[in-house]
């Protein structure tokens, strides 16, 4: 199923690439953003209450428990190993095509669990910890749609840039982590630009995958204190 989901993402970056590279209203991570934010929409209008159901449990827990695992071997297993291990080249290249990925799955199992949540506990309907549970699944889906529009494609724009720059000059081709502050290329205003702002975007990704993270672990914590499919 990975191996399908990844195939198709790539290939729709590739139609999108040959065909439409100058469109960013056409790039497939905000075509299918866009999506997910109007059928979101017409749900929130919809506030009519659907008994729970065994599926629509399932997707609930599905995506909550998708999105943990995810950011668990992303956060502490993945990332912290190919960083000590790659040149710092191939861990951009390996990133630039693991992250959004990342992003699109953990924005759409984001929706899958807010979306089902809805139907069975519409806003009208929200009070105590249920109003916290269900802004706890809204903040995440928005972060995690944030991340995938916005401040992971620009700090992957960036990253690439600086490895360009440095590829240009002969350097950081074969050295593992961060480049000594004497390299040649310290000194070329484009690149201390693109690395200006490749921090900023990567802290605003860092962090909004953070909050993300904590708050799919309050979601945890509070599913296991209540019972929020029983109508």
């Amino acid at each position: 199923m990975g191996k399908a989901i990844s195939l198709l993402y790539d290939v729709t970056d590739h139609l999108y690439d040959k065909h439409y590279p100058k469109n960013s209203l056409l790039r497939p991570s905000f075509l299918w953003s866009a999506t997910l934010v109007a059928l979101l929409g017409s749900k929130l209008i919809d506030q009519k209450i659907q008994p729970s159901s065994s599926s629509n449990n399932l997707v609930f827990l599905f995506g909550l428990g998708s999105n943990l695992g995810m950011n668990i071997w992303i956060s502490f297993f993945s990332g912290m190993t190919m960083i000590r291990l790659l040149p710092r080249h191939q861990f951009g290249i390996v990133q630039s095509n693991l992250f959004p990925k990342f992003f699109f799955l953990t924005s759409t199992f984001s929706f899958g669990s807010l979306y089902s949540y809805l139907k069975v506990n519409p806003i009208s309907s929200w009070s105590g910890d249920k109003s916290v549970l269900g802004c706890f699944l809204g903040g995440s889906f928005a972060l995690n749609l944030i991340n995938l529009v916005w401040f992971n494609k620009k700090t992957i724009d960036y990253n690439l840039q600086m490895h360009q720059i440095e590829k240009n000059a002969g350097v950081g081709i074969t050295i593992i982590g961060q480049l000594k502050q004497q390299s040649k290329v310290e000194s070329d205003p484009e690149y201390q630009l693109a690395k200006k702002k490749f921090r900023i975007y990567h802290s605003f990704s860092l962090t909004a995958n953070t909050l993300s993270f904590a708050s799919t672990l309050a979601q945890f914590y509070l599913l296991a204190n209540g019972n929020y499919f029983s109508l």
